[in-house]
């Protein structure tokens, strides 16, 4: 072969692998594996403890720790009596908020510091006399240890109201349902889909422990003690006879209803009763003075303009 065209086809070869080289290159071709596993390690950053720890939000970090840290002595230093109470009250008004017993102390005693302290600089900062600034430091000082409790009791007489007003309708149901054909369980499972309350998810709450072992009457007792309605306690006092003395449940629930109807109406009639008295306050300090205000204005304001003529006559 002539050495010229050897010379001239390397030169081909050499500029064209060049030129696809330069190609790949640009286009972007899979680089070395070398080069993109050192990359992958800059892209991909293990953080440390401290760096997890510092990406938490503040109250994660700092808040939540305090306060349960703060949690944990107030439960220390708690009687046991003190917490069941309470447990037991905010059982009864259905667990608002979700609150444990542990949780609303620390409530109660954030607004026994905070109100009273509160008060202190107010009346530093107006400038009030020391005599006043403790009477107000006293007043919120037991505004801070009752406005919990307040709050709780409301929120107890509001649920149970609620379940005084519907346990005729929950019992009318039933009777329905087992009239019908179903036994107790499947009659209360019926009426709880059928129905929203309070009452509702007291009986659910039963049916679930029945279903996982819990004797009936127990679960029967147990709405009777987180609901503290008296009605209902006796309605379930009479389940629970007629279940233990093997009495018809489906008769029991047509007397109760009858009898729950009954008292609903002689509590309307109550309230209509109490209506005047209730309304004779508001009528004298309320309405009566705007009216003698009315009537009575004009008149006072004539004779204040006749008067001095009368009298100089």
């Amino acid at each position: 072969m002539d050495l010229r065209a050897l010379i001239f086809a390397v030169a081909i070869f050499v500029t064209v692998s060049s030129f696809i080289f330069f190609l790949s290159t640009m286009l972007g071709q899979p680089r070395s594996v070398i080069k993109r596993l050192r990359e992958v390690r800059k892209e991909v950053h293990i953080p440390t403890l401290e760096e997890m720890e510092l990406a938490k939000p503040f109250f994660d970090r700092i808040v939540g720790p305090v306060s349960r840290r703060f949690l944990d002595v107030i439960v220390k230093y708690t009687p046991q009596h003190m917490k069941d109470r309470i447990r037991k009250r905010l059982t009864m008004a259905g667990n608002p908020h979700n609150l444990h017993s542990e949780e609303f102390l620390a409530i109660k005693f954030i607004t026994l510091i905070s109100l009273p302290l509160g008060v202190i600089l107010f009346c530093h900062l107006v400038g009030l006399k020391s005599q006043l600034a403790m009477l107000f430091t006293m007043v919120f000082f037991a505004l801070g240890y009752l406005l919990p409790d307040s709050y709780i009791n409301q929120a107890i007489k509001a649920r149970q109201k609620l379940i005084q007003n519907t346990l005729p309708y929950f019992l009318d149901l039933m009777v329905v349902g087992m009239e019908a054909g179903l036994g107790f369980d499947a009659a209360v499972n019926r009426v709880i889909q059928k129905s929203k309350g309070p009452l509702s998810d007291e009986f659910n709450r039963a049916l679930q422990e029945v279903r996982i072992g819990k004797p009936r009457r127990e679960a029967m007792r147990d709405i009777a003690t987180r609901a503290g309605v008296d009605d209902l306690s006796t309605f379930l006092a009479a389940i629970i006879q007629a279940d233990e003395l093997g009495i018809s449940i489906g008769n029991v629930l047509r007397v109760q209803a009858q009898q729950f109807r009954i008292k609903r109406r002689q509590r309307a009639e109550e309230a209509a009763m109490k209506l005047p008295v209730k309304m004779l306050f508001p009528l004298i300090f309320c309405i009566f003075p705007a009216i003698f205000i009315v009537l009575l204005g004009p008149a006072v304001l004539i004779i204040k303009d006749i008067l001095p003529n009368i009298m100089g006559q």
